[in-house]
C-alpha cells in the first residue's frame, strides 16, 4: 500500500482533507515483526515502511495524523492447530512464535507512535489461521495466553526508554506500567527479548528483589546484586518489574 498511498495523494492532494485516520496492514509473515519480510517484488519492513507512509503524509500536510495496523497476523500449519489447510505452508510459524510476534508487535507499535494494532483474528477465518483462539473449541492458543500475561503485567503502558533498541536483534524497554498512575518503582516494568535466539544482559538498576514473568505467565522472585541482574532473554518476551 506504499504507492498507492503515495499515488492517490499525488493525482489528488484534496484527499488529505478526508481521513482522520489512516490504516495499513503491514503483514510480514512468517517474518518477525522487527524483520523484513522477502517477496518476489521486493522486501517489506514494518518499521521502514512505516516511515515512508509518514514521509508521504508530510508531503500534504498530514504528519500528525494517526496511523492504525487495522490487520496483521502470522497463521499456524494444521498440525498446530490451525482450522484451514495451509495454503502457503512457507508462511506459518510455530504457536510459540505466533505468541511472540503479537506481544512484540504491540510493543513495536508502542514504539512506532502507532495508536491501535487489531490483530487478526479472534478465531481463525478467511481461511487464514492466526486466531487467539481455536476455531471449534474456543481452546486458548499460547497467543491469547501471552497477551493475557502482557496486559495482567502492564495493563496501559507507557513507553519510557530503551536499554536496547534493536541493536543485533536485541530489544529491552522500559515501561510505566499503568500510565493512569503516577510513576513509582511499583508502577515500573521492563520488556525484553532478543530476536536472534537465547543471549543473556546485564540490568542495572534494579530493585533489590524483581519478578521475571515469562511470555505465558510463570514467574520467579530474583534477587539483584546491587541492582545488578543476568537475565536470559530469547525469542519470547520477559518482562521484569519490583518485589516490593
Amino acid at each position: 500500500d506504499l504507492r498507492f498511498i503515495k499515488n492517490v495523494h499525488a493525482l489528488n492532494p484534496e484527499v488529505a482533507n478526508s481521513y482522520d485516520t489512516l490504516s495499513t496492514h503491514p503483514y510480514v509473515r512468517p517474518a518477525a515483526p522487527e524483520a523484513n519480510a522477502v517477496h518476489p517484488w521486493g522486501s517489506y519492513s514494518i518499521s521502514r515502511n512505516l516511515r515512508i507512509i509518514r514521509d508521504t503524509l508530510m508531503k500534504f500536510g498530514r504528519e500528525n495524523t494517526p496511523i492504525w495496523f487495522t490487520e496483521i497476523g502470522w497463521p499456524l500449519l494444521p498440525e498446530d492447530g490451525g482450522f484451514y489447510p495451509a495454503a502457503r505452508p512457507q508462511e506459518c510459524v510455530t504457536p510459540l512464535l505466533q505468541a511472540a510476534y503479537v506481544c512484540r508487535t504491540y510493543a513495536m507499535a508502542l514504539r512506532l507512535n502507532v495508536e491501535r494494532v487489531h490483530i487478526m483474528f479472534i478465531t481463525d477465518a478467511d481461511h487464514f489461521n492466526a486466531g487467539f483462539f481455536t476455531k471449534q473449541t474456543k481452546e486458548w492458543r499460547p497467543a491469547a495466553k501471552a497477551v493475557q500475561t502482557m496486559i495482567a503485567v502492564m495493563p496501559d503502558p507507557k513507553l519510557t526508554g530503551s536499554v536496547h533498541d534493536g541493536e543485533d536483534g536485541c530489544y529491552i524497554y522500559t515501561y510505566l506500567a499503568d500510565a493512569q498512575k503516577e510513576s513509582t518503582p511499583d508502577n515500573t516494568v521492563i520488556m525484553a527479548w532478543n530476536v536472534r535466539g537465547p543471549k543473556t544482559v546485564e540490568l542495572t538498576g534494579l530493585a533489590a528483589k524483581v519478578i521475571v514473568t515469562d511470555m505465558l505467565g510463570s514467574s520467579q522472585i530474583r534477587a539483584s546484586d546491587q541492582g545488578n541482574l543476568s537475565v536470559l532473554i530469547g525469542p519470547y518476551p520477559v518482562y521484569i518489574q519490583p518485589a516490593l
